[in-house]
């Protein structure tokens, strides 16, 4: 998982921080990795997309699209749909 992380970085320079999908999909790359839990995974990424809450944003649309305060980014909400399903359909 983390190589494809590591292939995603070379066409996009979006990185944890600049509140976009990436909040959420490193820390579920990078846990999955460390504990292969799935559960786990997806609850590093919840986190990090609710972590985008508190961000300014530095890549993506949302760079140029007002944001409303305490709302998560858009593309990391809708990763952890996506994820939440893959983790259903897997256990």
């Amino acid at each position: 998982m983390l190589g494809a992380l590591e292939t995603l970085y070379q066409y996009t320079t979006a990185r944890p921080g600049h509140r976009t999908l990436i909040d959420a999909l490193e820390p579920f790359a990078r846990t999955l990795e460390s504990t292969g839990s799935l559960t786990e995974a997806l609850e590093a990424a919840i986190k990090g997309a609710d972590d985008t809450k508190h961000m300014l944003p530095k890549r993506g649309r949302a760079v140029y699209v007002q944001q409303k305060e305490n709302l998560a980014d858009a593309g990391a909400v809708g990763l952890i749909s996506v994820l939440k399903g893959i983790v259903s359909a897997l256990q």
